[in-house]
């Protein structure tokens, strides 16, 4: 029974992680040109 419940904590702490990761990711290559962009203009 311990040993479920260690499993599936896991498995819910590495689909949070993987979640944020995604999200920091996607608003990584959001960020990244605009930011590129304002750095050439300026």
């Amino acid at each position: 029974m311990y040993k479920l419940t260690e499993v599936s904590f896991s498995c819910v702490l590495c689909f949070i992680v993987g979640r944020v990761l995604l999200w920091s990711h996607r608003t990584f290559t959001f960020v990244f040109p605009l930011w590129i962009l304002a750095w050439t203009l300026f």
